[in-house]
């Protein structure tokens, strides 16, 4: 396990990595790249992944109580057993809503499809 709680990773490309139970609390990793990433057991609490491409990534079991996530793209993430949550400053324990990322059609001509 890893305890890289702090850092700062911004865009770094973490394609494929390994990092299985790492500690990441308070870590930017905001911009990175971490398409396909092991990330299974980890601690994300208070994490920044604003604009993080996770596509495909394992966070089962994971932790990311307080990781902000604005634009990260989480397409194909698999999240089970996993903790999304936080606290306000009352202490009131508050569900973090996913939205999905609305995407333009795909049109040739006059003709349409939905993306993929």
């Amino acid at each position: 396990n890893h305890d890289l709680s702090g850092m700062l990773l911004t865009g770094s490309n973490l394609k494929d990595a390994d990092l299985t139970g790492a500690k990441l609390t308070d870590a930017d990793l905001s911009d990175c790249v971490l398409d396909g990433a092991t990330m299974s057991g980890a601690d994300l609490s208070d994490a920044n992944l604003d604009g993080a491409r996770m596509v495909g990534v394992d966070l089962r079991g994971s932790t990311l109580r307080s990781a902000r996530l604005r634009n990260a793209n989480l397409h194909k993430a698999d999240l089970r057993d996993g903790s999304i949550a936080r606290r306000t400053k009352t202490g009131t324990l508050t569900a973090i809503t996913m939205k999905p990322t609305w995407r333009r059609p795909i049109c040739r001509g006059r003709t349409c499809a939905k993306p993929t």
